[in-house]
């Protein structure tokens, strides 16, 4: 058995021995291409069909805490079914933690900022009193 795989090797490597550099080159280039597709369909298209339904999923349940809202506004009651009443609390616990890290994230810029002013103010500090020592009267 291994000696008719061996000899299999042998035969595809003679044969690329005799093509010319540029047939060497588009065999090259059609095995690349060839290994791309197949990558492309066993690996990247179930996940791009996963990621669509997770995208339609996400929408629909976009579409129903809307409605619930909507719901909610319209009667000025707490929602009466119990089992949308977690939904709602995740709902908002997510957006005050949204709020929550937009805010930490402008003041850390602020503070980026100040800090990056105060560091070069210190260093024209220095180099004026550098220069003040350094300097011939």
């Amino acid at each position: 058995m291994s000696a008719t795989i061996k000899q299999r090797v042998l035969d595809v490597a003679a044969r690329m021995d005799a093509l010319s550099l540029r047939e060497r080159g588009m065999v090259f280039g059609a095995t690349i291409a060839v290994l791309a597709f197949a990558g492309h369909t066993v690996v990247l298209t179930p996940q791009d069909a996963k990621q669509a339904a997770l995208r339609t999923q996400i929408e629909q349940q976009q579409g129903a805490i809307e409605q619930i809202r909507r719901l909610q506004s319209a009667s000025g009651h707490p929602v009466a079914d119990e089992r949308l009443q977690p939904t709602l609390e995740r709902t908002h616990i997510r957006a005050a933690a949204d709020a929550a890290l937009s805010e930490r994230i402008k003041v850390s810029s602020q503070r980026d900022t100040a800090e990056r002013h105060t560091r070069v103010s210190a260093a024209q500090r220095f180099v004026v009193r550098f220069s003040v020592r350094c300097s011939p009267l």
